[in-house]
């Protein structure tokens, strides 16, 4: 429907939907709405989003790696940075 009023030129793309608990697919979708509304540039937002993916990965792999705390810490000051709130 949103495709043919030209809105999103990638619109099966971004339908796609792994398969995930209902909750996780809910906060996912929660923070990707959140992000794709305060941060306007789309390669700013490209590149939070696969930060995104990682950070949940390493936080359901292993959340009390140094390294995860890092990618964290990291996504959460580049949202700060580049968010118009």
């Amino acid at each position: 429907l949103f495709a043919s009023w030209g809105l999103y030129n990638d619109w099966p793309r971004m339908c796609t939907i792994i398969p995930q608990s209902m909750d996780s697919f809910r906060a996912s979708l929660v923070a990707l709405a959140w992000m794709q509304s305060y941060v306007r540039d789309p390669a700013q937002r490209e590149l939070l989003y696969e930060l995104d993916l990682a950070r949940e990965h390493l936080l359901a792999s292993a959340p009390e790696a140094p390294t995860t705390g890092l990618v964290d810490k990291s996504y959460a000051n580049l949202l700060r940075m580049w968010g118009d709130v």
